[in-house]
């Protein structure tokens, strides 16, 4: 079995687990844990999955990543363009609790 093909199979896995371990794609797929290991970093380097020890699991897309052309940014709406405007909101709340 070819690389491109190992990876095809370890995402479709990843994908329908949610994580995978280095022996049992080993198994799985008929090759050595190093060659595995070497694919998962692999994907690692490229974002397609995170690397763990023995393993790997389904990288979560930072909201940075996440972008669908049908729906404007939610950034772009006036109430989140300003980090900062709702800090006096934040600090009211924090000092009613820490009062109690």
């Amino acid at each position: 079995m070819i690389q491109a093909e190992r990876i095809k199979a370890i995402l479709e896995l990843l994908n329908e687990q949610g994580s995978v371990s280095v022996d049992d794609l080993a198994s799985r797929l008929d090759v050595s844990p190093m060659t595995i290991r070497r694919d998962l970093d692999s994907c690692d380097k490229e974002g397609l999955l995170t690397r763990c020890h023995g393993g790997a699991f389904i990288r979560k897309p930072s909201i940075t990543e996440v972008a669908h052309p049908d729906r404007p940014d939610r950034l772009d709406h006036p109430d989140h363009q300003d980090p900062t405007a709702c800090l006096p909101m934040k600090r009211k709340k924090l000092q009613s609790v820490v009062q109690c």
